[in-house]
């Protein structure tokens, strides 16, 4: 562990090491009051209205692909090939995310009519959809990942959580209805979008210089296309479970289904964290020579692996413990949810460097074929556990689906198999090292 670790640790790493620093920074600071802000609301709302509210974020969630229309990885690649058009190619994303924005909010209009029982969830439906348009903005923050110079979105992005914290806390003091926190979420989303462009214009100037290109239109259209679907097919099985829940059992199993997978995927910041620095260290190395892009692949995942595995252990030994210590009884059934959900982050930790990488080598369409597979299997396990085990039930579905998706898959195809055979080393990594130990 050690060995790997000094790898990662080298003189030429170290700008990227001090953006996952801040980004972790950021993901530490946005878990704590997250986490307290939503034990507040939690306990406020009660598990039937916390139900309802997770329920509207996951129905929101569903169209988030539209709205980032799959271009992060590929804005990423481009900027660091072609850095001299830099506001061509982020001028040219903003309007096509701008556009799926647009029919993302569409959409959601049309299918609150069947999917929400009262006008008034619609309406709340619509202001959390109408907030996502403002996605398209946070494009922005790629320039500075590009640059590996996260720290003004990061500082940005914390005074928000920040502010955002303190008018749910007085929301929840102020005994104001669910309108006041749909409201107050949209509106962080939203702000998050147009700070981000401002400080584009601040650092770099190209805000007002940004332009539209017909062949990078086109170009991102062809790539893009594969990982918006795949976009959807991944969001279909990391939120599909608290839909199924809303529809096959109730409002209150979503509620208890939210504040374990909450507590499980609020460690999911790391891997992101992590994969985002070192991606265009990644991509560097990749053309510089394959031994070393391979070793910082294997490098990289191991260290994912092992930082999964101790989150899942600790957190299978406290959750029943602290689930209902911090909720309070009502909530004590998540305990067991977390126990099992809390195990699908081993397979997470390593997909985000999977993503990174089938962009990396221009695997767009493998993207959209692993998240189906997590995608149709998430569905028909949530359909037949869900009657039988309820939120536990689709905690087990939960794994299984992104195992499938994160992993298995990658066997069965000829040019995935190499991140497949980097995955298993990293599995059995842990044994090696304990025996060692």
């Amino acid at each position: 562990m050690i060995k790997y670790l000094r790898t990662l640790l080298n003189n030429e790493n170290s700008k990227a090491i001090n953006n996952s620093t801040w980004l972790i920074m950021e993901k530490i600071i946005s878990m704590g009051l997250s986490l307290f802000t939503g034990i507040l609301i939690a306990r406020y709302m009660g598990v039937e209205l916390f139900g309802l509210y997770s329920y509207l974020l996951a129905l929101t969630s569903l169209m988030g692909p539209l709205c980032v229309m799959g271009l992060k990885g590929i804005i990423t690649k481009e900027l660091i090939e072609t850095p001299s058009k830099a506001n061509t190619i982020l001028g040219t994303a903003f309007i096509i995310r701008l556009l799926g924005g647009v029919g993302a909010l569409g959409i959601i209009v049309l299918s609150s009519i069947w999917l929400l029982d009262t006008p008034n969830e619609r309406i709340l439906l619509v202001i959390l959809a109408i907030a996502q348009i403002f996605i398209a903005a946070e494009l922005a923050t790629t320039w500075f990942e590009y640059r590996v110079e996260i720290q003004p979105i990061v500082k940005m992005r914390i005074s928000l959580f920040f502010l955002s914290a303190i008018l749910k806390i007085s929301a929840v003091f102020l005994s104001l209805s669910l309108f006041t926190f749909v409201v107050i979420t949209a509106a962080e989303v939203a702000f998050r979008g147009i700070f981000a462009l401002i400080l584009l214009q601040k650092k770099s100037r190209l805000v007002f210089r940004l332009k539209f290109s017909q062949s990078y239109a086109m170009k991102f259209a062809k790539n893009g296309f594969w990982l918006v679907l795949s976009g959807f097919a991944a969001i279909i099985y990391l939120k599909i479970d608290q839909i199924m829940l809303g529809n096959m059992v109730s409002n209150s199993a979503v509620g208890q289904y939210a504040v374990a997978s909450r507590f499980s995927e609020i460690w999911y910041f790391i891997p992101i964290a992590i994969t985002t620095s070192f991606f265009p260290k990644l991509l560097t190395a990749r053309k510089k020579s394959q031994a070393i892009y391979t070793r910082q692949l294997q490098n990289l995942c191991d260290v994912l692996l092992l930082l999964a595995l101790i989150v899942a252990i600790l957190m299978t030994f406290l959750s029943n413990w602290f689930i209902p210590f911090i909720f309070g009884e009502e909530y004590s059934p998540a305990g067991n949810i977390l126990a099992i959900h809390i195990w699908a982050g081993l397979f997470v930790f390593m997909r985000a460097l999977l993503s990174k990488w089938l962009i990396a080598e221009g695997l767009y369409s493998m993207s959209l074929l692993t998240h189906g597979v997590g995608a149709i299997i998430n569905i028909l396990l949530n359909y037949f556990l869900i009657p039988l085990w309820q939120g536990e039930g689709a905690a087990i579905a939960t794994i299984i689906s992104y195992a499938s998706a994160g992993y298995f898959s990658l066997f069965f195809h000829s040019s995935t198999r190499p991140m497949a055979i980097i995955m298993t080393r990293s599995l059995i990594f842990p044994f090696h090292w304990l025996k060692k130990i």
